[in-house]
């Protein structure tokens, strides 16, 4: 007997074994661009709490005097004016204006977000006697931790 052609099983077999491959293709694909998405999202992550970071140290850098000073909130007079970082639902504030202490508010305002989604933040004061010679922040967003250090003497 001689045989031209395919029976209909080996058509069958190899359409699904074509399946079950592209079928594992294209999950490998799929697992690449979702690790390549996480990569984009923990660099975007890095650059926008070093920003935060670095735009709190040259804030600093202008001379200031502490009006409060919590874990959460640090809040400096530089030229007559208010300037102050809160942790609020999530994200870190920068204020400018003028804050009242007794009422915890701020006045003729101004303001910015300079980062979402932060888990947390913490200032800590480099205090020696009376005098304050340093402050450190560290932001934290999920597995990411940055803390920065300003010398002010």
């Amino acid at each position: 007997m001689n045989r031209k052609g395919l029976t209909l099983i080996e058509l069958m077999v190899y359409i699904v074994l074509s399946m079950m491959l592209t079928t594992l293709l294209c999950l490998l694909g799929l697992s690449v661009y979702r690790t390549a998405q996480q990569r984009a999202q923990a660099n975007d992550d890095v650059l926008m709490l070093s920003i935060a970071l670095h735009r709190i140290a040259r804030d600093l850098k202008q001379g200031f005097a502490i009006k409060e000073a919590s874990k959460h909130r640090c809040i400096v007079t530089v030229n007559k004016k208010d300037l102050g970082w809160v942790y609020k639902k999530g994200k870190l504030m920068r204020y400018t204006g003028h804050y009242n202490m007794l009422t915890q508010k701020w006045s003729h305002v101004g303001s910015s977000q300079l980062a979402t989604s932060v888990d947390d933040i913490k200032f800590t004061y480099d205090w020696h006697d009376t005098l304050l010679k340093g402050i450190s922040c560290q932001l934290s967003k999920s597995h990411i931790t940055l803390k920065l250090y300003t010398g002010l003497l």
